[in-house]
């Protein structure tokens, strides 16, 4: 059974560095400021959007 992704959740812009997909998030508030939570090819990771 795969799991359903939030609509609200969006493919990150920037590629990820892979250290950054030990950091998983399901929500924007899940991150520290200025992180959102968006998609990469290893899951939903916080990233930064500066």
């Amino acid at each position: 059974m795969e799991k359903q992704q939030p609509p609200e959740i969006k493919q990150c812009e920037k590629r990820p560095k892979i250290y950054m997909c030990k950091i998983p998030c399901s929500d924007d508030r899940e991150c520290q400021a200025n992180n959102i939570c968006c998609s990469t090819f290893c899951g939903n990771i916080c990233m930064n959007v500066l």
